[in-house]
């Protein structure tokens, strides 16, 4: 019985330590500090810590553009533009 009570605080302990919500994790990482990157945002611009980033909102319908390829590094589409 003893056994059955130590394993189940055991796993309670570690689910609860796997869930931790570490609010630090972004601040804590590395920032980047390669080549400056333009970046096409279909929705809200995110928040970022980095200087040589530079965000330009598009459409979505701009997306179909074969020139988009060539103007920006990446392409973020946000979540909430989706719908």
């Amino acid at each position: 019985m003893k056994k059955k009570i130590i394993l189940f605080l055991l796993l309670v302990l570690s689910v609860l330590s796997a869930c931790s919500n570490d609010k630090n994790e972004v601040k804590d990482s590395s920032l980047y500090e390669g080549r400056n990157l333009t970046i096409a945002v279909a929705g809200k611009v995110p928040e970022i810590r980095e200087q040589n980033i530079v965000f330009i909102n598009v459409e979505l319908k701009e997306l179909n553009q074969e020139s988009i390829q060539t103007k920006y590094d990446a392409v973020f589409i946000m979540k909430e533009d989706l719908s």
